[in-house]
Order: C-alpha cells, then structure tokens, then sequence
C-alpha cells in the first residue's frame, strides 16, 4: 500500500500580465504556505486540495481566489489575470441657462466622493458602480439621482437636464359671452379669481384645481383637477349649459281626462288634468300624484329626475278596474263541473272550460265536483284578481290506481368479465370481476308515468313534502332534495293543491324536438337527484311490504353497505350495469362495437347536431338492444347507479365490487341525448354530486335474484 504522504504531483502558478509582479499565497494540506510574486512552478507536491490568493496591484483589477484539487501524478494550473482597473466618466449640464452654475455630488467605489458643479470629465476611475446625485438651484427643477456601472477601460455619461420651474395655466370658460367666473387653486396656497378666458404665466409646476362657480341660469361644469408640469402649459375648459327642460305629463286613457298634480324644486306645483307639456322648467327632481277616477285603477305616483336641456315624460296609464277569470278543468274531455265563488256574493257554475271576462277585482274560490274514478282537485283553491289581470284555475284530475308497479325487469345471470378498458374517461382500470349473484335489471329507464305514479302514493302517505321547486324525502326526518317540479324542462308538475301530473305543453328545451308537442308519460324521468333515485326503489319496497334498501341519513348506504344482500329493490352497482351493458362478450357498446349512429342511440353527433334534441321514448331503438334486451343502455338519460364514484379503481380482480365509501358524488352511466357518442361505451363512468339533477339524467332499477 502507498503511503499518501509519498504521492506527489505539480502546480503551476502563472501571473498576466508577466510584468505585473502581483504578490500571491498558496496554502494546502499539512498546513503548507508558499508566497510568490512571478510565475512559479511548484513540483513534488502531495496530493490535496490547495488555494491561491492574489494580492492588490494599485490600478489593476484583483482575480478572485481560486481552490483546486491536486490528484497523484498530475499537474494544476492557477491563473492570475490582473485587468487594468480605470474608466472615464463625462459629467454634462443640460439646461438653457449656464451649465456653470449646476452643482452636483458623485460617489462610487471605494469610497469615492466627488462635489463640483458644471460639466467635467473625470479619468482614470476605478470600475463600479457609480452615483451622481443632481443638487437644486433656484427656480429649476433638477433631474433625479442617476446609478450607473463603469466596467474596466471604458466610459460612462451623466446627463443633468434642468428645467425652468415655471407654466402657463390657460382657462377657457364657454360659451364666451357669459364671462364665467371661476377660482384657480395651486401649490403653496396659490389663489386667483376671475371671469372668461385667462392666461396665467409663471406658474410653479405642481397640482392645480379649478372651480367653476355658479350662473344664474346655467348649469356650472364639475370641478377639474391637474398637474402643471415645468417649462409646459395646460388648459381647463368648462362648458356651461343654460339650465331649461321639458316635462310631459300623458295620462291614458285619453277620454277619462285624469286629474294629477306635479311638484318640483324651489316650490314648482301644477294641478292639472288630462295631456299637458311644459317647457322651460328648471333641473331637478319632479314628483307627479295621478288622483283617483272613480271605476279605475289609480297609477303610481312618480319620481323622476329632469336634467337640463331634457324632456321628461309622465306617462299614468289608468286601467278598468276589472280582469279575466279562466277555468280550464283536465283532461278536457272530461267536462268536470265546478262551481266559482266571487267579491260580492257572486257565484258562478259551469262544465268544462270557461271564461269570463269584466269581473270584478278581488278573491275567487273554485270547487270541484268528484267524478267516478278519478281523483279530485284541491276543492277549494282560493285566488286573487288582480284589477287588468287574467285569473285561471287548473283542476288537475288525475285517474285513480291502486298503487304504482315496478318497470318490467330482464333477468342477468351471474358470471365474470373484464371492467374497464384502460383509457377512458377517468381511468377506467380493467379489472377481471366476478358476480356471484343473478340480479335483475329494469328493462328500461324509469319513465315519468311510473315515477310520477310512485310519487303520487308517497305524497299521499306523507313519505315526501314539497318546497319551492323541489320534492322532498320525508322518512326519517330526512329533508334532501328528490325531484325538481318547477321550471322550463321539468315534466313533472305539482299543482299545489296536493296533487302531481304530467306537462301537458312541451318543456323549454323540447320545442325544436318536438314543435307539434308530445306525450311524455313514457318518455325516462329526469331532473331526478340519486337520492331521489334511491327514494323510488324504497318506495316500490314499501309498497310490496319488503324492508327498505337505503338509510334515509348519513351517507345513505344501501343495506348497510352491502347492495347485493338486499331483498327488494335498490340502484344497480356500478359493475352490474356494466355487466348487462356488455353481457358476455365485452363489447364497446351495448349493440356492439361498431360506431353508433342516429338508428342505435339518441346523442349528439357532432355539436350541436342531435340525434333528437331532447329525450325519446323509452324502447325507440329496437334495432339496437343491449344483448339480453335491455333497451337504452346508451343514450337517452345517463343513469344513477348505486356506488360512490372514483377514478383510477385498480387492476386487482374482485368479487361482488361495492365500490368507494363516504363520496358526496355518485356513479352515472350510458351517455345521454346531449352529449357525443363517447359516453355511449360500455366502460365510460362518469360521477356526479347526489343532489344534482339535470334534464339527461335518470336511472333504472335493480333487484337481487339468488344467493351466491
């Protein structure tokens, strides 16, 4: 073994210029110092790491010290490169009287500091950063404080610009010949007033305000604000407006001649009667009362704002003091008999559909009378005319069931499959999947009939209150949002009264669908939160006397967080509705694998080109099944399923899948009319918060049939 002590190698130091005879230290292992001051060459050296330092040379720039590593059987090199260390620097007065008199003070490195004034040239400076600051003389305004970096063998300028420490203030007021008054206030308590056009000299530089004051007869231009710059001018222009107007009064109709009154500033009142104009009023706010005319609605009294060379219209528009009352019974066909009770004892029966027009202004009652097997509007629905308005009553009779039916349902045996494809939306992961159970699965979406029927026969049993525009859970003290029943695209209505039924005209979105109307009793339900959703299974079991799939608090889990143990109805999970949607052969799509067009799915094409424009009725696509039947599997609505939603679910193969716990979103499946043809695959999944509701979303049902 060597001994580290006994390897040895070279270091060469070398000065530049040769000439320079520049003083350096080289320290390194053990201690070892060696000083120098021309080139070196150092042979033996043990091996370590070594630094040089260079000394200071009067006018020349020093090299920074420098540490290297010395290796056995080799050789460094340290260079010492000295840069001649001077600069000039040209000092320059700007200003129109003589430069002589400009002082100022520059400083730079190594405590350089230099007052003088005037220009000046200044040689052989040490490189850096150098500052001039510009010192004040009487009556000009001196430049600010410049820094600037002198690098070696080169020049730096300063240029001092001093201005006058004066301007010129032009005040023009218009029009000429009223010679406007004014007040110009400035800098060190400038004050000056005077009338018409001026022009101030000799003004100090700084923030002026003028003030336009007041003109019989003229309305003063604001108040203006500016800064005067030295050795520079600016102008205030005020324009003065003479300050007249005109006020309409037209009152309506013509030939009752109302009667008004109309106050203004300092004191204006008019009484008066009928159309009337005046001219030459002065600006301000006016107020006009409208007086009462027997048999007629009084307008409101009004307050307006009339600027000067403006007209202002009073416009009170008297109407009868009577409206319309419409009663409009459904289905029409039925001609339902009602009687209408109004202000003053006044009763009125009929059959069907009436109107009567002139009645008086005030509170109507409607009853209805029963018809055999349907049941009856709230009997006595109490409205208010309003005196020009339309009145209308809708009795909503709706023919009696004995309880809502679960949708038809196709049987899906048990059985394994790939979830997933690896790159959709979300990552869906394929995953091998096993299904220990047969279930079964609705054979279509939901529609609004048979939720509106379930619906009906929960209100009815006080399972669900509405509120403004939503229906609500009621089981269980529970209040989350089911149904959205108020608004353009909704189809499900409630008429206040206690009593559900179905849109009769076509919702917002469904004009261009449908221009001649439609029948959306079989069209999928939408609008429907998860919750609601969930709410309809447990309404089919509490109809049927099965216990109930869902919690009605907390997270809602479904039997207690085992959705294939339960023994009625509930949401399918998320990988039985991908089973069914690809059932035994791991297709794309429910038909297959060849892109959808308009014959197989109602979406969107390429935006906004629709298959539709809205939803179709349930079954529309016979050409296209999913492969146990299952009709609408893509397309139409998305679809609720049970599981909470999450992307990226893994790789590893499970049995019976509940998926993620605890998650505000839930899982939708199938695309939906308005949204393009890459929903419309098998494995797409897609989440959404539970008591979020939209007009292409729904859901199908779900149903355990065997025991693993």
């Amino acid at each position: 073994t060597t001994d580290p002590s006994e390897i040895f190698g070279t270091i060469a130091i070398n000065l530049n210029p040769d000439s320079i005879n520049a003083l350096w230290t080289l320290t390194g292992p053990n201690n070892y110092e060696e000083d120098g001051n021309v080139d070196t060459l150092l042979s033996n050296m043990k091996i370590g790491d070594y630094t040089v330092t260079w000394g200071d040379i009067t006018g020349w720039a020093t090299p920074l010290s420098e540490m290297k590593s010395l290796v056995s059987d080799s050789m460094v090199t340290f260079s010492g490169d000295y840069i001649e260390n001077s600069g000039v620097i040209f000092i320059v007065i700007d200003s129109a009287i003589d430069e002589s008199y400009m002082p100022w003070t520059l400083t730079g490195p190594n405590n350089y500091s230099l007052d003088e004034i005037g220009d000046m040239t200044l040689g052989g400076l040490a490189f850096g950063d150098y500052t001039i600051t510009w010192l004040p003389v009487l009556g000009w305004v001196e430049p600010a404080s410049e820094t600037k970096t002198l690098l070696p063998d080169s020049t730096l300028v300063f240029i001092g610009n001093y201005v006058e420490d004066t301007g010129v203030i032009f005040i023009d007021p218009s029009p000429d010949y009223i010679e406007a008054p004014w007040s110009l206030v400035g800098p060190n308590w400038y004050r000056n007033s005077s009338n018409g056009d001026t022009t101030l000299v000799d003004l100090e530089y700084g923030y002026y305000a003028i003030i336009w004051e007041e003109l019989p007869g003229w309305i003063s231009p604001p108040s203006e604000n500016k800064t005067l710059v030295a050795d520079s001018s600016l102008t205030f222009k005020g324009l003065y407006i003479q300050n007249i107007g005109t006020i309409i009064v037209d009152s309506s109709p013509d030939d009752i001649d109302a009667p008004w009154s109309l106050s203004g500033p300092h004191g204006y009142q008019e009484v008066s009667s009928g159309d009337q104009t005046f001219h030459e009023l002065d600006t301000g706010e006016y107020t006009i009362t409208w007086l009462e005319v027997d048999g007629w609605i009084t307008p409101d009294q009004e307050s307006e704002t009339l600027d000067l060379v403006d007209t202002l219209v009073f416009s009170g528009n008297y109407i009868v003091d009577s409206g319309a009352v419409v009663v409009n019974p459904h289905p029409t066909w039925l001609n339902a008999q009602w009687v209408l009770n109004g202000p003053d004892d006044g009763v009125w029966s009929g059959e069907g559909a009436m109107t009567f027009p002139d009645m008086v202004s005030g509170d109507y009652i409607i009853s209805w009378d029963d018809i055999g097997g349907w049941i009856t509007p709230f009997r006595n629905t109490e409205l208010t005319l309003i005196a020009g308005d339309t009145l209308t009553f809708e009795g909503i009779y709706i023919e009696e069931y004995p309880g809502p039916s679960p949708p038809p349902m196709i049987q899906v045996s048990a059985g394994s499959f790939i979830m997933g494809d690896g790159y959709s939306y979300c990552g869906e992961d394929e995953r091998e999947v096993t299904l220990t159970r047969d279930f079964y699965l609705g054979q279509h979406e939901v529609t609004n009939q048979e939720y509106l029927e379930a619906l009906q026969w929960a209100y009815d049993h006080g399972h669900v209150t509405v509120a403004d525009s939503w229906v609500l859970d009621n089981l269980d003290w529970g209040s989350l949002p089911l149904l959205v029943i108020d608004g353009t695209n909704t189809e499900i209505l409630f008429d206040g009264a206690g009593t559900f039924y179905l849109r009769e005209s076509q919702s917002y979105e469904a004009q261009d669908a449908y221009p001649e109307g439609y029948d959306p009793s079989n069209h999928p339900v939408k609008l429907v939160s998860w919750y609601g959703a969930a709410r309809y299974c447990d309404w089919l079991n509490l109809l049927e006397g099965l216990p109930r799939a869902y919690e009605h608090t907390g997270d809602w889990s479904c039997n207690g967080g085992d959705p294939y143990g339960v023994e009625g109805y509930r949401l399918p999970t998320d990988a039985e509705w991908e089973f069914a949607a690809q059932f035994d052969d791991g297709r794309i799509y429910p038909w297959g694998n060849e892109d959808p067009d308009c014959s197989q799915a109602n979406y969107i094409l390429v935006w906004p080109t629709t298959c539709v424009g809205w939803t179709a009725p349930v079954g529309s696509y016979p050409d296209a099944p999913g492969a146990l039947g299952l009709s609408d599997m893509a397309g139409n609505v998305h679809e609720w399923c049970n599981d909470g939603h999450e992307c990226m679910l893994g790789t590893n193969p499970e049995v019976d899948p509940l998926g993620p716990t605890g998650k505000i979103n839930r899982v939708h499946r199938g695309g939906s009319w308005s949204k393009t043809y890459g929903m419309l695959q098998c494995a797409n999944r897609y989440g959404r918060i539970a008591d979020s509701a939209s007009n292409d979303l729904g859901f199908r049902i779900a149903r355990t049939a065997s025991a693993p």
